[in-house]
């Protein structure tokens, strides 16, 4: 058990590397945090569940890796722009709580409290992952 949560965490740390370097190249452009939408839409990418058995057994080994290759890459892709829109979502609360939206850019304190929000989170979650690898 404890394996697998070491496991699913280590996931999690790369995606929050990958997090850092997406919100780190995005965040000073002006048009990324939108007020009135969220930066990413999210997409539904294919699960194993969805896919038949059968349909996939009948396929020849290449094409079967290639099918489940695919289904992986997406299924991360998923997750980081999940990540994304939950911190983003998070953040943007706390630093524009009760807040008059006047303009379509941010200004230096909300900017400031947004990196804050999202080194806190970001630093965080990987504290929690060395915790959990300590444990091993």
């Amino acid at each position: 058990m404890l394996y697998d949560l070491t496991l699913r965490f280590q996931e999690d740390l790369y995606i929050t590397i990958i997090i850092r370097q997406i919100y780190t190249r995005t965040f000073h452009n002006p048009t990324f945090f939108s007020r009135s939408r969220l930066p990413f839409k999210l997409h539904l990418f294919l699960s194993m569940s969805q896919i038949s058995q059968t349909a996939l057994q009948s396929l020849d080994d290449a094409s079967r890796k290639e099918i489940l290759e695919f289904i992986e890459a997406e299924n991360s892709k998923s997750k980081v722009q999940m990540s994304i829109h939950n911190f983003t979502d998070m953040c943007f609360k706390k630093c524009n709580e009760n807040k008059q939206i006047t303009s379509n850019s941010l200004d230096k304190a909300e900017e400031q409290c947004l990196s804050n929000c999202l080194n806190r989170f970001l630093d965080t979650n990987i504290k929690v992952v060395q915790a959990l690898q300590g444990q091993q």
